[in-house]
């Protein structure tokens, strides 16, 4: 799941769930392009894609211990700070000279996806059938493409949760509990209104 910060969500067919964090999500990028370009998000990644990765950054950052910590754990912005992505930026510029501002959010962009790669290869058992997208990096087709190449290299297939069936993953996870459709509901309570409305 690919909000401000990613996580990941280990459904085994036996065993134990595990869940933890992965590192930023969208967050990186984001504040980036709020901060420079006034807009809430690198609509369809089109700015990220235009860019190049500072591979040698990413290296280094990765040497944080919350990438090696061992789960359970979990983070937030009392880590992923706006010091925290001022000194990224910073660190982009000082590592090529001629940083562009898409390398920065191309290079944000990849810190999510390997980081979420990292985390598979280092704490969710194999092997794993596949992996599901989803929260608004779904949605960011830069961002999905990293996730799915990394995944691909590993021989997993990657696919989008923008819209996942409980139905179908409750009874796989040994829960039993009623599965209410929203739109029937919400169908329901505007009926219900519509006839209170018409006895008063």
């Amino acid at each position: 799941n690919i909000g401000g910060i990613a996580n990941v969500t280990y459904l085994p067919v036996r065993g134990k769930i595990i869940g933890f964090d992965t590192g930023p999500g969208n967050m990186l990028m984001d504040a980036w392009i709020r901060q420079q370009r006034g807009e809430t998000l690198d609509h369809d990644g089109n700015f990220a894609a235009s860019g190049s990765i500072q591979d040698r950054l990413l290296e280094r950052m990765f040497d944080d211990a919350f990438f090696t910590r061992v789960p359970p754990k979990s983070t937030g912005r009392e880590l992923f700070t706006s010091a925290f992505i001022e000194q990224f930026i910073g660190d982009c510029r000082a590592a090529q000279r001629e940083c562009s501002d898409a390398d920065l959010v191309a290079t944000a962009v990849s810190l999510t996806a390997r980081s979420v790669a990292l985390a598979f290869s280092r704490f969710v058992p194999e092997p794993v059938a596949e992996v599901v997208v989803s929260g608004g990096g779904a949605r960011n087709p830069a961002l999905f493409d990293a996730i799915e190449r990394f995944q691909l290299q590993r021989g997993t297939a990657v696919g989008s949760g923008i819209v996942i069936s409980l139905a179908t993953l409750l009874p796989e996870a040994g829960i039993d509990a009623e599965i209410i459709d929203v739109e029937d509901k919400k169908s329901e309570l505007t009926s219900d209104e519509e006839a209170a409305d018409d006895q008063s």
